[in-house]
């Protein structure tokens, strides 16, 4: 069996000996990620609190309550820190499968068995009830429209969406056919002349910008992809990494002034290019939360992400204690996971 290897190039994605699995699934873990995701869940679930109704609307006379307003609902851009996630993991997930078919073989175990049914009962409860988009639909779009959605079509293409969150399933599900591609055109270059050769690697980087032209919020897969590929570029940074919330907070209020929120092809890239100073500030600010992601930085993230660190790190001890078959061992990772648990 083999592995993937950081290579000289600085990609990470070629085949390397399979002696360098040894500990690779504890050193894949990062403590910090969960930090990270804990911070995203939290700016989610806020953000459609506030959007559910239940608190009352702001008053555009009031310039507290419109600053209160425009906070909550720039917290819906914790799905791009997912993205930022998911940038990092996929490139340490490459690596560490020894072939394209197993990551993707991987990828689709962890996302259509439970999208799956959910689907299906989506479609079931929609039809008796009328809701949604299978109110008085015939049989024949009735088919379009749960072949579309189990495929994760919309709002890729210009069809109507089952659910109202399953766009960043379409976009993680792009993402990993993007990344695959490349990977596979890393790992094993094509038979042909150089030229040819450079003209696919040509043809695959124009489509890649073509979707993130289009579908501006899947550009916060960038950030991650680069810590992963490059560490060097993040260890400057590093330097101030307890800047974080304070760059996260720009990074928020920046992005929600482009206006790009919608995820279908409603508003490109390009139709915002104007707006180059908040489009340049997200970016910009965007620097920092990439660098948490990585093990060996202490980021000063608000408190709701130290318990999940804790958790996380603790969690991973215990996976390691229940694997473990000799009762000296088991007492040890005890001790790891307290050490892990009361110091994170």
């Amino acid at each position: 069996m083999t592995a993937v290897q950081p290579s000289a190039s600085g990609l990470g994605l070629q085949a390397a000996d399979s002696s360098t699995l040894a500990g690779s699934a504890a050193a894949s873990f990062v403590p910090n990620i969960n930090g990270f995701r804990g911070v995203c869940v939290l700016m989610v679930f806020l953000h459609h609190v506030a959007n559910s109704g239940l608190p009352p609307k702001a008053d555009t006379a009031s310039v507290w309550q419109t600053g209160l307003y425009q906070t909550f609902m720039s917290l819906g851009y914790g799905v791009e820190l997912f993205f930022m996630i998911s940038g990092y993991v996929i490139v340490l997930s490459l690596r560490h499968h020894a072939s394209i078919g197993a990551f993707l073989k991987d990828r689709v175990l962890r996302i259509f068995p439970v999208w799956v049914p959910l689907m299906l009962a989506l479609a079931l409860v929609g039809t008796l009830g009328s809701w949604r988009v299978f109110a008085h639909t015939d049989s024949l779009q009735w088919l379009g429209v749960v072949a579309s959605n189990l495929l994760l079509l919309p709002p890729l293409l210009p069809l109507p969406a089952a659910h109202p969150a399953s766009w960043s399933l379409s976009y993680e599900w792009v993402f990993y056919l993007t990344a695959a591609a490349g990977a596979a055109l890393c790992r094993r270059p094509l038979q042909a002349p150089k030229p040819q050769r450079a003209g696919v690697l040509l043809l695959w980087g124009l489509a890649t910008a073509l979707l993130l032209a289009c579908f501006p919020r899947s550009l916060f897969f960038l950030p991650g992809v680069l810590v992963a590929l490059q560490p060097a570029l993040a260890q400057r940074l590093a330097r101030s990494a307890r800047l974080a919330p304070l760059s996260l907070a720009v990074l928020l209020y920046a992005w929600y002034a482009t206006g790009i929120f919608p995820a279908d092809y409603g508003r490109p890239l390009w139709h915002v290019i104007a707006d180059g100073h908040a489009l340049g500030v997200s970016i910009a600010a965007g620097r920092h939360p990439p660098v948490c992601l990585r093990g060996q930085h202490r980021c000063a993230w608000p408190r709701p992400a130290a318990p999940a660190r804790a958790a996380g790190a603790g969690y991973r001890q215990l996976q390691l204690l229940s694997a473990s078959s000799d009762g000296d061992v088991r007492r040890e990772k005890v001790g790891h996971c307290i050490d892990a648990c009361g110091t994170r």
